[in-house]
Formats: C-alpha cells, structure tokens, sequence
C-alpha cells in the first residue's frame, strides 16, 4: 500500500510539471482566459506572467496517502458540492470536506492544484481564478465536522446577492 501511495504522489507531481510545460508547447494563452480581463489571454508574455505568478504560491505538497483521501472526499462530494447554487461555493464545500477528512495542509495543496490544473489545460471552460482557490480554503473555517455544517457556511460566505 504504501508503495502504491509513493507511486500515485511521483505520478501526480510529473502530471503537474507535464502540464505546466505542455502549456508553453501548445499555445494555451489562446485558449485560456486571464482572469483580469475575462478575456482571452493578448499573448503569451502575459499567459506565461501569470503562470509563474501562480507557480510561485505553490505550497508544500501534502502526504500522498491524504492526496488519495482528498481525491476520494472529491469524488464522493462532487455532486454534492455542484448543487449548492455556484461555482464558490463548490469550491468552498469542497475544501470544507477535504480539510474534515485531512488537513489543512492537504487541502490547501489540492485547492492550488486545482486551479494549477485550470490554468494549464488549455481549456476555456475550466478556466484559472484566484477566487476559486480563495473560495476553497475558505472553507477550513468550518470547525465542525458535519457537511450540513459546510452547506450552511459556504452558503451564507458564497452565496451571491
């Protein structure tokens, strides 16, 4: 098992830096939007800006047996999460559970991966905002471990006017 857990950590660090370099190769600044202006990237000067921006608040990664929790809290909530009326508070349901069911740690890592992710997959519709990250952490403020508990409080921090 826990050679299985290394394995999954080194494939999930490589996919990352596989990403972060694919993105250069394939032009995604043409298919990215830069969240400053809600429009595509003007070029790839100020895409790849903002990608070193982002790469440069990476924290320290987490334990990979609390990498595959939080991975499966993901899966498990996604559904969930997607029903609560807006993307923040996904975000924040999301973070809420994978912090009751991890750490800290854990979940701040996986909410920086994610928008990593978002931003170097040269996909418009699963595009980077620091919000999102923001929205996910959020949800660590939860001290309870009931999911009725993060509906409640992602809904009254996220909901939109």
């Amino acid at each position: 098992m826990q050679l299985f857990a290394i394995i999954l950590f080194i494939s999930f660090s490589l996919s990352a830096l596989a990403l972060a370099e694919a993105s250069a190769d394939n032009a995604c600044w043409q298919n990215e939007y830069n969240p400053l202006t809600k429009a595509v990237y003007e070029s790839d000067a100020v895409y790849q800006e903002q990608l070193a921006d982002w790469k440069a608040t990476e924290p320290e990664s987490a334990h990979p047996l609390k990498l595959m929790t939080a991975y499966n809290v993901y899966k498990n909530e996604k559904d969930k999460s997607l029903s609560l009326g807006n993307d923040k508070m996904a975000h924040c349901y999301i973070g809420c559970r994978i912090h009751q069911k991890t750490d800290a740690r854990t979940m701040t890592y996986v909410g920086w991966y994610k928008e990593m992710q978002d931003i170097t997959d040269c996909k418009k519709a699963t595009h980077f905002e620091e919000e999102d990250f923001l929205a996910t952490i959020s949800g660590a403020e939860v001290n309870s471990s009931s999911a009725a508990k993060c509906v409640e409080f992602c809904q009254e921090e996220w909901s939109t006017p």
